[in-house]
């Protein structure tokens, strides 16, 4: 086999003629270049036909298992992303709900206090009731006045 350069520049267009035995080609620099091919180059062979055929088939076949595979990795993607955005909503979902039980806890803590020391006061006041003993608000023995 011969290989021949038609041009320094690149290749725009090829159009045959006389089932493929002359090819011209057209290249960017604007130059049209006729080239006459063997017999061996466009006369076909035996089972050359079948041969083409049987790699076109197998080349479909593939091309349809890559577009299948790159669909699986997609989906794949997909589903990974969905979870990971589930597991961040559920763990700020968490994060929340302790921070509602966080406040939740000290506003019971508060109130606990408040009673408390609201029963204490009350105690202290009816303990200085039944002595006689004048008390500010707060329950504790009232400076004497001069």
């Amino acid at each position: 086999m011969c290989f021949s350069r038609v041009s320094d520049s690149g290749i725009y267009s090829l159009s045959m003629q006389d089932y493929g035995r002359r090819v011209a080609c057209g290249t960017l620099d604007g130059n049209l270049t006729l080239v006459e091919l063997s017999d061996r180059l466009h006369t076909l062979q035996k089972n050359e036909k079948t041969l083409i055929t049987a790699i076109l088939e197998r080349e479909m076949r593939r091309e349809k298992i890559l577009e299948g595979r790159n669909r699986e990795l997609k989906l794949k993607e997909k589903m990974e992303k969905a979870a990971a955005l589930r597991a961040e909503k559920a763990a700020a979902t968490e994060e929340r709900e302790e921070e509602e039980n966080l406040v939740k806890k000290a506003e019971e803590d508060f109130w606990s206090t408040i009673s408390t020391e609201r029963n204490n006061l009350e105690k202290r006041r009816a303990k200085a009731k039944k002595q006689n003993v004048p008390t500010n608000n707060e329950g504790e023995k009232a400076a004497p006045v001069e």
